[in-house]
Order: C-alpha cells, then sequence, then structure tokens
C-alpha cells in the first residue's frame, strides 16, 4: 500500500484530499506546513508528497527545496497561483508536477497514479541496496552470486556481463 503526504493548511483542503485518496486505498498522513513535511518525510518516508505552495512557517516552494536535499519521493505541488512563472519555480525547485485549485478530484488522482507508476516502475521508490544486492523495482542483481532475476525468472550472463 502506497504511503501518501498531504501537507496543506487549510484543512478542508486536506478534508477533500484524504478522503479522495483512501477511496482509491492509499494510506494518508497530513502535515500542516513545510517544517511539519520535511520532518514527516524524513520520518516516514512516504511514495509521494502532495504539497501546498502558500503555508505559514515554511511555504511549499522551501519544503520541496529541502526535501530535495536527500529525498527523490514524488512531489505534486497545489497551488491557487496559475501563473506560468508560478509553475516553473515550483517545477525548478524540485516538484515533479503541478496542479492548479480549484482542480478535479479524478485529475488529482491520475496525476498521483501516474506518478506513482513512473517512479515505481523506474525504481525510484522501491530501490533498495544491500551489500550483495542491487534491486530496482523487479529487477536484482546479486554481486556475490554474479545472479540476475528479472521478474522473478533467473537470467543467465555471460562471463563479461
Amino acid at each position: 500500500m502506497y504511503q501518501i503526504l498531504v501537507v496543506d493548511d487549510d484543512e478542508s483542503i486536506v478534508a477533500v484530499v484524504t478522503a479522495a485518496l483512501e477511496r482509491e486505498g492509499y494510506a494518508v498522513t497530513a502535515a500542516q506546513n513545510g517544517e511539519e513535511a520535511c520532518l514527516k518525510v524524513q520520518r516516514n518516508r512516504p511514495h509521494l508528497v502532495i504539497m501546498d505552495v502558500m503555508m505559514p512557517q515554511c511555504n511549499g516552494i522551501l519544503a520541496t527545496m529541502r526535501i530535495r536535499q536527500n529525498n527523490n519521493v514524488p512531489i505534486l505541488m497545489l497551488s491557487a497561483k496559475a501563473e506560468g512563472s508560478d509553475r516553473v519555480i515550483g517545477l525548478e525547485a524540485g516538484a515533479d508536477d503541478y496542479l492548479v485549485k480549484p482542480f478535479y478530484q479524478q485529475e488529482l488522482l491520475a496525476r498521483v497514479k501516474a506518478l506513482l507508476r513512473r517512479y515505481d516502475d523506474l525504481g525510484s521508490i522501491r530501490e533498495t541496496k544491500s551489500d550483495d544486492e542491487i534491486r530496482v523495482g523487479n529487477i536484482t542483481l546479486n554481486t556475490a552470486t554474479k545472479q540476475l532475476v528479472v521478474r522473478g525468472e533467473s537470467v543467465r550472463l555471460t562471463a563479461t556481463e
């Protein structure tokens, strides 16, 4: 089950987004400002962050920049700011997508699914590394035994590979 962090100081937005995501089977936690979001990303390691731009204490742009320093979690920005320059600032700060308020719930859910699908398929969410094993998505390479497994099936490697 995917864990999604919703960050917004407007409780009604958090309630609407949370309800929509939970209906789709996602686990949701919330934060009310950027400071709290940064702490929850560090502590809970969510699979996706939905971040409002305008919040007290630490706004969404600053929080996104701080999260990006050491985390590759997908970030979807939500904002009432619809200007092209605002979108560019959000994306350049490290957001993966930008959705303007008010938004259609179906569009929000479609963007969430697309971000999770892309990051999960490319291994950014599920990537794990140990001393002997490298796993990216459904590909596993055991460096000690020199075995490669793709989608549960062993792949024969040449001596050079």
